[in-house]
């Protein structure tokens, strides 16, 4: 079991994955209780986004330096996001990055987030939390809609 939660744990955190497939994958597949795939699932996640707020602005300035290409395409790519949210984020403000985060699509989950905080330079500690925020609740709701297939499948 120990194993499954540490498999959980660590696909929670990658960027494709994170606690949209390692909430599902820890019940369904490694049979893990819904609650404890949850919290081995939201603690992995939030862990990660730690670190790329901690570190991203570090490495990439670093990668900027050895790399002219990879500064063109982070520059681009922090010009395109700026501008793809720029709208929303002056809208809705902080509740933009929870809302952003918790929404269970491919592509806005903690990564994502954690990379709009580094674009509109939110805060640490604030990207920390507005982030957790989003995260916890996608969490529930993937939670809530895996419980509701399998009720589906068992009835």
């Amino acid at each position: 079991m120990i194993l499954n939660c540490l498999k959980v744990f660590f696909l929670s955190m990658t960027p494709f994955g994170e606690l949209r497939i390692s909430i599902p994958i820890g019940i369904f597949y490694y049979h893990l209780p819904f609650w404890l795939s949850f919290v081995v699932s939201l603690v992995g996640n939030i862990l990660i986004i730690f670190f790329l707020l901690l570190f991203f602005n570090f490495l990439s300035s670093i990668l900027e330096e050895r790399f002219p290409f990879y500064k063109e395409f982070i520059s681009l790519l922090k010009e395109n996001k700026r501008q793809k949210y720029k709208k929303s984020f002056k809208i809705l403000g902080s509740l933009f990055l929870i809302i952003f985060v918790a929404i269970p699509l491919p592509f806005s989950g903690g990564w994502s987030g954690s990379l709009l905080a580094s674009v509109f330079r939110v805060p640490f500690k604030k990207s920390f939390l507005l982030i957790s925020l989003g995260v916890f609740l996608a969490g529930i709701i993937i939670l809530l809609t895996s419980l509701g297939v399998d009720l589906i499948f068992h009835l």
